[in-house]
């Protein structure tokens, strides 16, 4: 396996405009505030890679939430959130996907279907549209669903339109799948497997449909936000979320490729920043592919080596002008011990 820098501590550090983070750094007018030193010059280090297919994912492409699971603006009591679109996604069910003639639907999966609404009536809340002192409003036959998002917040770099992504989003980030995925049993586990691997193919659009909400549901995917400025500050509102599928959504979608993976020790990966995998393809790799979060757009690495002591040198890596993926063993001490690795959004090898 291959080798890289072993530092204790890394600054991640996010640079700001359009430019290349690297020809930004080397340009010469970049300086670093490094405990009270001021540094102005920096090592680029090449992050070793592991070319092996094994561990290589697959074209990525985003496969959009349909309308019907979105939460329309008004119709869930706001002091029911977490927070806002930036720190949760909100999805509903509506009642038509409870009904037994949906059920049937899906024929040949239908056992899965019924078992995978069972586990997700235990775990949805009641769509509540007003709470006041002489008032409430619910709708008892539509659930709601609290996503929680990872914290990175990342600018969009790639083509909107080629990938699908609505056109007014300004930022993307990692929606988690529920948190109670991980504690579902085998048998559970694998009526979501087959529904998201099977709807599809049944002939029903409301059960295509449904399988995009399962995929969210169960492996997370991604929300995009647009913008709203506020004095200062901004409000982040949710303009579309989408599932990881590794087959096209309409004719002629561009896929997100990431190559071949680097490779880096615990400090540039925070474990804390990561939730289990629950695609058995993707746990299977390796022992690496246990956990996943997203890396930031346009992070550079800054931490000291060889050169530090000498020549007040700082090494650094920018290895994800786009964003990406990062994955990491399933136990912190095996993340500790061996590190993790990460794949760049846009790259081809």
């Amino acid at each position: 396996m291959a080798t890289g820098p072993k530092p204790s501590v890394v600054a991640s550090v996010i640079l700001p405009g359009a430019d290349d983070p690297k020809a930004t750094i080397k340009n010469g007018t970049f300086s670093m505030e490094w405990g009270g030193t001021t540094v102005t010059q920096f090592n680029e280090v090449e992050i070793p890679r592991i070319k092996d297919e094994g561990y290589q994912l697959p074209t990525i492409y985003l496969h959009f939430l349909h309308q019907d699971f979105r939460i329309a603006d008004g119709l869930l009591d706001q002091s029911l959130r977490s927070g806002n679109d930036m720190g949760e996604v909100v999805m509903k069910l509506p009642a038509s996907y409870f009904s037994a003639e949906f059920v049937e639907e899906c024929k040949d999966v239908k056992k899965d279907v019924e078992e995978v609404l069972k586990a997700l009536r235990c775990q949805g809340e009641v769509v509540v549209s007003r709470s006041k002192p002489e008032q409430g409003k619910a709708d008892p036959t539509t659930l709601f669903f609290s996503l929680k998002t990872a914290r990175p917040k990342a600018a969009l770099s790639l083509d909107k339109k080629a990938a699908g992504i609505p056109l007014d989003a300004e930022q993307y980030l990692f929606v988690n799948n529920h948190s109670s995925v991980v504690h579902f049993d085998d048998i559970v586990k694998e009526a979501f497997n087959k529904c998201i691997g099977s709807l599809p193919d049944v002939g029903s659009e409301a059960a295509a449909k449904f399988a995009t909400f399962l995929k969210v549901f169960y492996e997370g995917g991604f929300g995009y936000n647009k913008k709203i400025p506020m004095d200062k500050a901004y409000l982040p509102v949710n303009v579309g979320t989408a599932a990881i599928s590794v087959f096209p959504a309409f004719e002629g979608q561009t896929g997100i490729e990431t190559g071949n993976p680097y490779q880096l020790p615990a400090p540039f990966l925070p474990f804390t920043e990561t939730v289990s995998i629950s695609i058995n393809a993707i746990r299977s790799m390796s022992e690496f592919h246990g956990r996943y979060g997203v890396a930031f757009t346009r992070m550079v690495y800054f931490w000291e080596g060889d050169l530090w002591a000498e020549s007040k040198t700082l090494d650094f890596c920018s290895i994800v002008p786009n964003g990406g993926f990062f994955y990491v063993p399933e136990n912190l001490r095996d993340h500790q011990a061996k590190g993790g690795l990460v794949y760049a959004f846009g790259e081809k090898d």
